[in-house]
């Protein structure tokens, strides 16, 4: 039975795709197992159309609901120590162009309606 609830939240994988640190024009994936929210319409138009004043830091805003923590053994700082999930550790994530991109694909892959293909 559906749940009607004013929060929902559900892990999903997030693929990033991060250029390589040492090879020209390569890119490094990296899987994350995330907990996501579910935007409300407001939240999802911004981060879907922010093109307007100021979107940047409202679409920031709209990641900042959207993920409401991740596996801290999928991440790790500079000296391969654990990154637990953090409202700091959340900003330092979503300051890269590339992991804002993997979360919304993800997002789209979650909420959108259809079945889902497996690879």
């Amino acid at each position: 039975m559906f749940k009607l609830t004013d929060e929902k939240i559900f892990p999903w994988p997030v693929e990033i795709h991060e250029p390589h640190p040492t090879l020209n024009g390569e890119k490094k994936v990296h899987k994350v197992r995330m907990q996501l929210r579910v935007l409300d319409d407001a939240d999802l138009a911004e981060l879907m159309n922010g093109d307007n004043e100021n979107a940047e830091e409202r679409i920031k805003d709209s990641y900042r609901k959207m993920i409401a923590g991740w596996d801290e053994n999928d991440l790790c700082d500079d000296d391969d120590t654990k990154v637990p999930f953090s409202e700091e550790a959340r900003e330092r994530l979503i300051k890269f162009p590339y992991v804002r991109e993997a979360l919304q694909k993800a997002y789209q892959d979650a909420v959108k309606q259809g079945t889902r293909r497996k690879n």
